[in-house]
């Protein structure tokens, strides 16, 4: 399995400050109060639970111009569902709190892609994670079979990471029927950045919410 690890960092971020209007007969009205950053890079300031509808809000979306429908979640706090080997011990050594995952498929039932947010107390946490394990030996997050790809996490793929503060975000990459994937695969490649992007939306949101 290649390895993608395209690190990202998560931070706070400013609102742009607006003049306030004026209603009837000159009479200020207030504005809504511009919401605080949040700083994700540790529970301490980012204490709001991650919520699998706040990852993964919709059924199906279209990312490169390809439709993927979920095809089953999970959300584990047993650490061993979603990750193995040297990742596992990682994730339990460095405090994870909970996995939110899911497994998508296109349209064609070919593409087949577990997505998740390993949720950790700081940044400097997710940052040992995102050099922990190892794709290749499968000692890395896995992926989770589903009704429509029952043979996930056999045929090997295209795994990615990146991280957003205190988050660790993956994508890994199959054929749905289990088929070896071709090293290198570029479409591999490219849908797994894709997923990391979508997923990664909502925690960058959190920066300015």
């Amino acid at each position: 399995v290649a390895a993608l690890f395209a690190l990202g960092g998560g931070g706070s971020g400013g609102g742009e400050a607006r003049r306030t209007p004026e209603g009837p007969r000159g009479t200020a009205v207030p504005t809504a109060a511009a919401p605080k950053p949040v700083d994700i890079g540790d529970e301490k300031t980012d204490p709001k639970d991650l919520a699998f509808t706040e990852v993964f809000p919709q059924e199906s979306v279209k990312l490169g111009g390809r439709t993927y429908v979920r095809d089953r979640w999970s959300i584990n706090r047993k650490l061993s569902y979603a990750a193995g080997g040297t990742m596992l011990t990682a994730l339990q050594r460095q405090g994870c709190r909970k996995i939110v995952r899911a497994t998508y498929v296109d349209r064609g039932n070919s593409l087949t892609i577990t997505a998740g947010v390993a949720v950790m107390p700081n940044k400097a946490a997710s940052e040992r994670i995102a050099e922990s394990g190892d794709p290749v030996k499968y000692e890395w997050f896995r992926g989770m079979s589903a009704k429509h790809a029952p043979d996930v996490d056999r045929g090997g793929g295209f795994a990615g990471s990146t991280i957003r503060g205190r988050y660790v975000i993956y994508a890994y990459v199959q054929w749905a029927n289990g088929k070896q994937a071709k090293p290198g695969d570029p479409m591999f490649k490219q849908v797994a950045q894709q997923f990391l992007d979508y997923t990664a939306r909502p925690l960058e949101a959190r920066v300015h919410a």
